[in-house]
Parts: C-alpha cells; structure tokens; sequence
C-alpha cells in the first residue's frame, strides 16, 4: 500500500507541476518542482494514518483503517493525501486553487449536494448551490440545475447525528433527468466520522 501511495503522490506532483508550471507554490522561488524541497519538509505529515478517513494512527494495524473506518465502512475504496491541513498545507491549497487551470476538470459538469427544500426554505439559501456555481462559473463548466437531484421533504441533518446514526440514514435521492458521466459534486461540509 506505502509504494501505491507513494505513486499517487507523485502522479499529484507531476500533474501540479504540469499546470503551475517552475515555481515554488509555497515560497514562490524557482523549484524543480511544484513545491521546493524547504516547503516540502516543512509540510506536517502523519507517519501512521487510516487509509479510509485520514486520521493519525497510533500504530499499525492489519488493514491500516481506524477502528470507526472498520466498523462503519465508507463508499469509497481509499484515501490519499500528502499533508495535514494546516499551517503550509493549508496554504499551499488556497493559493494554488487560485492558479490551477480549467484543465483538470475538463469533460466534467457540477452538480451542488441536493437539499431538504424544509432546510432550505429554514435557511434562505443554499451554500453547496452558491459554492457549485462559482465552482462551475471559475472552471467553465457546465451546472446540472438543482432540480436533477432532490431530496425527500425532510430528512435528518446528517452534522447532528453519531457516526452509527448517519451509517444507517442513509435519505434516498431521487434522479430526475439523465446525469453526466463526470461529476463534481460540491457541498458545503463533509461528514465523515
């Protein structure tokens, strides 16, 4: 798993160089890479984490998932990242999604996480809606308008429930046109444990 990690790192590299071009993201100096060597030591990574969500382990296990992961298993097969998000990392993110180029998403359209209208109508507005369309507007790219997708009337807040809860609210979503095959799916929180 390390060696498959360690290809995707790298894969991520190349692709960033490729869009950012020579120069240091995080200092801005001429690198051979994205990030220069400096930045790059100085990014805080975990040594030991869950290959599901993230999480910093205290030590390996079997199938290097935390205990949550193990127990209520994600849709997805893994999760790779280089860094924690903080300090650097955090702001080699900002600045560098101000400078990647259409490109990467090429051949996809956007689509905000659907929302209970009883939530909606709560709120006043829809901030997974307003993120997907400055994603798509920024990108050009096409928006799949908010009525594909719906939600039942009411469903539970998955933010307020335990990680057992959510694992069984599982709302239903109802599909009402055809989607894309590629979709970038924009929401305002991620839940995961």
């Amino acid at each position: 798993m390390p060696q498959i990690t360690q290809h995707i790192q790298q894969q991520i590299l190349t692709n960033i160089k490729k869009l950012l071009g020579a120069k240091c993201i995080g200092c801005g100096i001429y690198a051979e890479t994205p990030i220069c060597n400096k930045c790059y030591d100085n990014l805080q990574k975990p040594d030991i984490i869950c290959t599901m969500c993230g999480i910093e382990m205290m030590t390996h296990t079997d199938t290097q998932r935390c205990s949550q992961c193990i127990q209520f298993p994600h849709s997805f097969h893994s999760l790779n990242y280089i860094a924690t998000y903080d300090g650097l990392a955090s702001q080699l993110i900002v600045g560098s999604k101000r400078e990647l180029h259409t490109k990467l998403y090429e051949g996809y359209s956007v689509l905000a996480m659907p929302t209970p209208k009883y939530r909606l109508a709560h709120r006043g507005f829809n901030l997974a809606h307003i993120l997907a369309k400055q994603f798509a507007n920024i990108h050009s790219l096409p928006l799949i308008p908010s009525n594909t997708v719906k939600t039942p009337l009411r469903s539970k807040k998955q933010a307020l429930l335990s990680k057992k809860q959510r694992y069984k609210n599982k709302p239903q979503y109802t599909i009402t046109a055809k989607l894309p095959k590629n979709i970038v799916l924009i929401d305002d929180v991620a839940t995961m444990y």
